[in-house]
């Protein structure tokens, strides 16, 4: 059933509306859920979970969490911070600010056959990406909205106007320096 916290009494000074100490049983058909309608006289913690006195989780009235352990979404394991696994070969994690209509994105993406990297989008429209195009291992690709524009490989090489740079600095185009270019 229910507990209404209207109908809860006791003396002193509560310092939580309900309080559990322990396990709960016989209670059944709930779900594992736990509902908190903050509701006026909450001053601070809407949740705050602690294991031996220690708080473990906290979601506060206005609305910020606290984890003092790692988080996982997607995974009960996680190994960091924050990790986020998903079991589908093709994975994206976004990060958006603003709302929609000048919202800036991170885009952590991995498409298994085609891409794996970072893009930068404004507005739904991707200005940078920083990745792996078309599944080679060996290169890191610097693109912008008209295509890729620098080339890094595993050799040490960069490319500026080609995709397969041979050597330390490989230019495709013209060159303008306004010092002096030294070669050896």
């Amino acid at each position: 059933g229910n507990i209404d916290a209207t109908q809860l009494t006791g003396t002193g000074n509560l310092s939580s509306i309900l309080y559990v100490d322990g396990t709960l049983s016989g209670v059944t058909g709930i779900g594992n859920v736990l509902r908190v309608d903050a509701k006026a006289g909450i001053s601070t913690n809407l949740i705050n979970a602690k294991s031996g006195g220690t708080t473990q989780f906290k979601v506060t009235n206005t609305g910020l969490g606290y984890f003092s352990g790692n988080v996982g979404i997607g995974t009960t394991t996680p190994g960091a911070k924050l990790e986020l696994y998903s079991g589908s070969a093709d994975t994206s994690l976004n990060i958006k600010t603003r709302g929609t209509n000048n919202a800036v994105y991170l885009n952590l993406d991995y498409n298994n056959t085609t891409w794996y990297g970072i893009r930068f989008l404004r507005t739904g429209t991707e200005k940078w990406s920083l990745g792996n195009f078309g599944g080679s291992a060996d290169y890191l690709y610097l693109a912008g909205p008209s295509g890729r524009v620098m080339t890094f490989d595993t050799s040490g090489n960069v490319g500026i106007g080609t995709t397969t740079p041979a050597y330390k600095l490989d230019v495709y185009g013209d060159i303008r320096t306004t010092g002096c270019l030294v070669y050896n």
